[in-house]
């Protein structure tokens, strides 16, 4: 199971993604007077993000609307991590060195080195999502000027 995580990460991530793209920010846009999303086409706004304009003339075609996607973000985080924290999935594997010498430390310093590899390796999970998010997009950006055509 352990071995599956970092795919439960990039699954719950790209449908996190997936809620917000096709659900919660037309809707959204769709509430605060914009266009309707059947009449412009979902792909078609997304689409204009790979065309290559300038800032400016994208800030008036593509009005993505504000959603609350960095709570949803920031509380998928916290669940993920819980799991792997209570399930006992966070177990890391000290260098071959640093384990040798970890028993001959004093009391204080091995718990210090080993709860500091675990911090390490949430932080390294934490980019690894951003990174499946970044990706995400892009791939959205890309597949939506296919789909829009």
């Amino acid at each position: 199971m352990q071995k599956l995580m970092p795919f439960v990460h990039l699954g719950t991530m790209w449908c996190l993604l997936a809620y917000f793209v096709l659900y919660q920010e037309p809707k959204t846009h769709e509430a605060l007077g914009g266009t309707n999303v059947e009449s412009t086409g979902l792909w078609r706004r997304w689409a204009e993000l790979g065309s290559g304009n300038s800032i400016t003339d994208m800030a008036e075609v593509f009005k993505i609307q504000i959603v609350p996607f960095f709570w949803a973000f920031t509380t998928l985080q916290i669940v993920l991590h819980s799991l792997r924290i209570f399930s006992g999935f966070d177990a890391v594997q000290p260098p071959t060195l640093l384990a040798l010498a970890l028993p001959h430390l004093p009391p204080p310093l091995p718990s210090l080195i080993v709860n500091g590899m675990k911090y390490l390796q949430m932080g390294s999970l934490f980019l690894d999502d951003l990174s499946g998010l970044v990706v995400g997009i892009g791939l959205i950006v890309l597949f939506s000027g296919w789909f829009a055509t």
